[in-house]
């Protein structure tokens, strides 16, 4: 399954939970975001759900083997010939009295106890539980991938808010490096060994670098809410400033069997077999027994009597206008679709798993790239940051200095970052989570 489409459902419609649930003003970790949001997030709580429910069914799967026992209570009135001396002959009521052409109005309180159960059922008791119990791993295994989902979306969210205040500090830091240097150049200009234009250039570069400052903190907040939806809490959260440590994953494998997507879509596949044989089952004799007792009584005759009923049917249907036929070509071809399904999972986890590999290897390589270009452009700052005081380099200069200083620390935060979601990716694509210990 491709994660960004389903990260935007994950943000939709969350219960919240009070600010007390967060840690206190050190931050969130992403390890206690990604607890926090596996607790908190409804979908979480709809796969725990889909259990239940799947449950449930399997409890009325396993009524099919259970007897079934009725009772019953009813009173009638008549004087319908034939229902009126039943109920007589029911209530051994009956004497040479009665005129068969002149039917008495008669009354019956009928009080009944009767049970009937199934000997054979074609095996549809044994599919329906079969399919059930394959219901209930395919949820388990839902609740599974959603947990992993959660713990993808969250990492992508924490560590975007991350880059956006990496994003933040980097233009804070220009904006104190340029506030230095314009306070150099003022006093330069004041000694005369400056020009006013000097001084006029850093103001404009320091109101740029002050406008980027605001865009970033928009992008920080808005990074903090979409975390926020995927915590569920009312209030935007604070994160740590510290990246966790996340190593690769020690299995080079690329079987896709660990990931719970497939191991769901499996389950579905033995439900629609399951499915199919409960659909020809019926095909099959059934073979029941029954029993009841009664009373009845009559108010008119002021009698009563007790009688019994027991007995074995077996029905099979002749035809049925091909309809179970038809039901049963239809669930093999819901068990076909089941199949081509789980193909499409299993390819797709197979791409999950190779490029998750390919940005964690890119991202070590721009983790290189980026720390000599900061050291670099550290270097170069410092000695124009000299020959400015000295008088030996201009506004520009030290502005260029400044600017790919400061791009140079953003990139390698980025790339950090960026190494780091790559890796909970590479866990992730493998079927199981960074933040827990495997079973």
């Amino acid at each position: 399954m491709k994660y960004h489409t389903l990260i935007p459902l994950l943000f939709v419609t969350c219960q919240s939970f009070s600010a007390e649930s967060l840690p206190p003003e050190q931050g969130l970790s992403l390890s206690q975001s990604v607890a926090l949001a596996q607790e908190h997030n409804p979908d979480a709580a709809i796969a725990r759900s889909h259990i239940a429910e799947s449950e449930i069914l399997l409890l009325r799967a396993q009524a099919g083997q259970q007897p079934i026992v009725q009772s019953s209570i009813a009173y009638t009135r008549m004087d319908q010939p034939m229902m009126a001396f039943g109920s007589i002959l029911n209530q051994q009521a009956f004497d040479s009295s009665i005129d068969f052409n002149d039917t008495p109005e008669i009354d019956n309180l009928r009080v009944g106890i009767e049970a009937r159960y199934a000997l054979y059922d074609g095996g549809q008791s044994s599919a329906a539980q079969a399919a059930a119990q394959a219901g209930i791993r395919a949820a388990q295994a839902g609740l599974e991938s959603v947990q992993l989902l959660l713990t993808r979306a969250t990492s992508a969210s924490w560590i975007a808010s991350y880059k956006a205040q990496a994003h933040e500090q980097a233009a804070e830091a220009m904006i104190t490096a340029l506030k230095a240097h314009l306070r150099t150049m003022q006093s330069r200009q004041e000694n005369g060994t400056a020009l006013e234009t000097d001084v006029l250039e850093l103001d404009v570069r320091l109101a740029e670098a002050q406008d980027q400052l605001i865009q970033a903190q928009g992008h920080t907040q808005l990074a903090q809410a979409a975390l926020q939806r995927l915590l569920a809490t009312d209030h935007a959260p604070q994160i740590t400033d510290t990246l966790p440590e996340i190593h690769r994953p020690q299995t080079e494998t690329t079987s896709s069997q660990q990931r719970p997507e497939l191991r769901s879509q499996q389950e579905r596949s033995a439900a629609a077999t399951a499915q199919q044989e409960t659909a020809a089952a019926q095909l099959r004799p059934q073979v029941q027994i029954f029993g009841g007792t009664w009373y009845d009584h009559g108010f008119e005759t002021d009698d009563g009597a007790q009688s019994w009923l027991a007995g074995v049917q077996v029905q099979y249907t002749l035809w049925d206008g091909n309809a179970n036929r038809a039901a049963s070509a239809a669930a093999q071809q819901r068990l076909q679709q089941s199949k081509h399904r789980e193909r499409l999972v299993a390819l797709q986890i197979d791409e999950d798993i190779h490029a998750a590999r390919i940005r964690e290897e890119a991202a070590q390589q721009r983790i290189s790239t980026a720390q000599k270009a900061l050291t670099m452009a550290g270097k170069h700052r410092d000695l124009l940051s000299k020959r400015l005081t000295a008088g030996l380099a201009t506004p520009s200069q030290i502005i260029d200095a400044e600017s790919s200083r400061t791009a140079a620390t953003a990139r390698l935060r980025t790339a950090q970052a960026d190494l780091i979601q790559a890796r909970i990716d590479w866990h992730l694509a493998l079927g199981h989570s960074p933040f827990t210990p495997k079973k």
